[in-house]
């Protein structure tokens, strides 16, 4: 076993999916005919919802049309959620999921150079951190 595999077992077992009793088996259905996603993210998502089919929240969000239409720039699951390494969500509201939410979002509307070549303002991200939430967002952070 690689060092990359047994990372990726150690991030497995550690996430909310073993939790769940979903083994690695469970996605990777194909084992003797693995097809490696080779950073194109429409192979994760069509995998993340074949369990995940009813979010059909992100199937109609704008990341979810442009990932289908061949955009590698845009968000799919494992952007925020990461392959085998996933956390569960907690309370919908909690400051945890607020943190995360504003991590995950700032990792590519931050990006400039990203945003620019998708013809994307950023002018969110800058106005966010402005906000009070932005400025509240600042102080917990530095708290931790």
């Amino acid at each position: 076993m690689n060092a990359a595999t047994k990372k990726e077992n150690a991030e497995h077992y550690a996430s909310i999916h073993i939790q769940r009793d979903v083994m690695c088996a469970d996605c990777h259905t194909d084992v003797h005919t693995h097809r490696y996603w080779k950073k194109d993210k429409r192979v994760v998502v069509a995998k993340c919802i074949q369990c995940h089919d009813q979010e059909t929240i992100y199937s109609r969000s704008i990341h979810g049309a442009a990932v289908a239409a061949g955009n590698q720039d845009s968000a799919a699951c494992n952007d925020c959620h990461n392959l085998h390494d996933i956390k569960a969500l907690g309370e919908r509201i909690s400051h945890e999921n607020r943190v995360f939410h504003t991590q995950v979002c700032l990792k590519c509307h931050s990006n400039e150079a990203m945003m620019k070549r998708n013809k994307v303002f950023n002018v969110a991200a800058e106005t966010y951190m402005e906000s009070y939430h932005g400025k509240n967002y600042r102080l917990v952070i530095r708290k931790r």
